[in-house]
C-alpha cells in the first residue's frame, strides 16, 4: 500500500498580505508493512464490478477479507470505510500489529492527531523496531506542535533505518521552525541523497535558503524542482520571492505571473517592494492588482493603505 500524508508550513512575510513561502512538501509515503503495494494484490473480490456476483455476506468475511477491503478504501480514500474494515479485522484478530498501523493510519489521514498518536506509541510498545509507526508518531507530534517529541521520534525512526528519506525530509521542517536554517539544508540534502528525484523536497530546500538568505542556491533548488516536474503554483511564489530577495523585480513578475493571476502577481511584486522600502513602486503595483480585480480588493486594497503609510508616515488615510 503506498500512503501520503501532506503536513503544511506558512511562513507569511511581515505585514504584506498575500505573499508568503510555502513549505508543503513534506509528503510522506508509506509502503504497506506487508511490502505489498495496493495494485500488486488480488483485485478486491468483494467490490462489485460489471457483470460480477453480488459482495458475499459480512459473516462470511474473513480477517484478511476486511484487511484487503480497508487497504482498497484506504487507496481510494474513503478512510471512514477503510478504518470500519480494519476494525472488523481486530475484531477477528485481535492485537494485529500490522492492521493495527493501518488503522491509526487512517487517524493520521482525517488529522485526529492524538488518536493516531495513541496508536502508533501502542505499536512501538509490541514492537520496538517498527520504523513506519516512529515516523507515524513523528507526523502526529509535529502536527500537534510538539516539534521535541517529533524530533526524537523521526531520529529513532533513522537509527532503525537509515535510508528514511522521509525522516530526513521532516526533520527539516523541524530546524525550519526552530530557524535552524543550515540545519535543515543539510536535513533535506540527506533526503535527497536518498531521493534524488524528489521535487516536493527541492522546494523545501529552496524555502531553507531563502529564509538563510542563500538565494542564489534558493532560485537554484527551486528550479531543479520544476525540471523535476513540481510545478504547483506555489513554487513559482516561492521562486518569485527568491528573486525579489535579490531585487530582480522582472524575473519576480515572471514566476508572480505563473502561481496566480495577474492581479495577485502584482499584489506579490507590491509587497516584495514594500519589503524592501520601495513604497512608490509597491503602491503602483496594490493599484495595478485592485483595478485588475475588484475581488482582489480587500488583500491588494489593504496592502495599498500600508505602503502609502510607509510613503507618508503622517498621513491619515
Amino acid at each position: 500500500m503506498r500512503w501520503m500524508i501532506v503536513v503544511m508550513l506558512l511562513s507569511v512575510n511581515q505585514g504584506c498580505g498575500g505573499l508568503k513561502l510555502d513549505l508543503t512538501g513534506n509528503e510522506v509515503e508509506y509502503a504497506n508493512p506487508s511490502y505489498n503495494h495496493v495494485r500488486d494484490l488480488p483485485i478486491n473480490k468483494y467490490e462489485k464490478q460489471e457483470g460480477s456476483l453480488e459482495s458475499p455476506k459480512e459473516e462470511s468475511l474473513s480477517a484478511a477479507d476486511y484487511e484487503r477491503s480497508g487497504d482498497l478504501m484506504l487507496s481510494k480514500g474513503n478512510y471512514y470505510l477503510a478504518f470500519m474494515k480494519y476494525e472488523k479485522a481486530l475484531a477477528l484478530m485481535p492485537g494485529n500489529i500490522v492492521v493495527e498501523f493501518k488503522r491509526a493510519l487512517t487517524y493520521l489521514a482525517v488529522h485526529k492527531n492524538k488518536e493516531a498518536l495513541k496508536g502508533f506509541r501502542q505499536i512501538v510498545k509490541k514492537q520496538s523496531d517498527f520504523v513506519m509507526a516512529y515516523e507515524g508518531i513523528g507526523i502526529a507530534t509535529f502536527r500537534l506542535q510538539k516539534l521535541s517529541e517529533s524530533a526524537t521520534a523521526f531520529k529513532k525512526a533513522l537509527t532503525l533505518d537509515p535510508s528514511s528519506w522521509k525522516s530526513h525530509n521532516f526533520l527539516g521542517a523541524i530546524f525550519d521552525a526552530r530557524k535552524k536554517h543550515e540545519r535543515a539544508v543539510q536535513a533535506y540534502k540527506s533526503a535527497l541523497g536518498i531521493k534524488p528525484m524528489a521535487g516536493f523536497i527541492y522546494n523545501n530546500l529552496g524555502v531553507s535558503y531563502t529564509r538563510a538568505g542563500a538565494y542564489n542556491n534558493a532560485v537554484q533548488a527551486f528550479n531543479r524542482a520544476i525540471q523535476l516536474g513540481y510545478t504547483p503554483e506555489k513554487i513559482y511564489n516561492n521562486l518569485g520571492l527568491a528573486w525579489v530577495r535579490m531585487a530582480r523585480y522582472g524575473q519576480a513578475m515572471d514566476n508572480f505571473r505563473k502561481g496566480g493571476t495577474e492581479a495577485q502577481a502584482y499584489n506579490n511584486l507590491g509587497c516584495g517592494y514594500l519589503s524592501q522600502g520601495k513604497s512608490n513602486e509597491a503602491i503602483h503595483c496594490f493599484e495595478k492588482a485592485v483595478r485588475l480585480d475588484s475581488s482582489y480588493y480587500v488583500v491588494a486594497g489593504d496592502n495599498l493603505t500600508k505602503a502609502r503609510r510607509a510613503e507618508s508616515p503622517d498621513s491619515i488615510p
